[in-house]
């Protein structure tokens, strides 16, 4: 499973937060957790140490794993091989035309993230650092992010 810096920056947006449904086996990076507890940011379905019922925190961004990521895009009409095999022809046609060296070395979980995220929001993980004002203060910050395509 992909924890990485660059794999949290791409699970927190809109489109994929919005989608979260609290499952138990969800893995999640708690931002909150970052800034009192260094030992304690990552958690794999609910925290053992939350006594009350469990919520979704605004510190919380989901991780999906990458049947997760698969389910977001699967024909529901096919059942069986027939999905998977279907699923698979598409993720690797779509590799073939649009990953390059810039992709080489990501995880199956980046991968298929920025497959679903090419797929259902026509959206691509930007190449270059983009330099872009925050709306509050208007303080300039460099990083990466999801942009559409074309």
């Amino acid at each position: 499973m992909d924890t990485s810096k660059e794999y949290i920056k791409m699970c927190d947006c809109e489109e994929i937060q919005g989608i979260w449904g609290l499952e138990p086996l969800d893995i999640f990076w708690d931002t909150f957790k970052i800034s009192i507890d260094f030992g304690k940011q990552f958690y794999v379905g609910y925290p053992s140490d939350y006594d009350e019922p469990f919520e979704k925190m605004d510190t919380y961004i989901w991780l999906p794993r990458q049947d997760q990521l698969q389910e977001m895009i699967i024909d529901k009409e096919l059942k069986g091989w027939g999905a998977a095999s279907a699923i698979a022809d598409k993720f690797h046609k779509w590799k073939k035309a649009y990953c390059d060296i810039y992709t080489w070395g990501w995880s199956m979980e980046r991968l298929w993230l920025a497959f679903v995220m090419f797929k259902k929001y026509n959206k691509v993980w930007s190449k270059v650092k983009i330099e872009s004002a925050t709306e509050s203060k208007g303080i300039v910050t460099s990083g990466k992010e999801w942009i559409k395509n074309g």
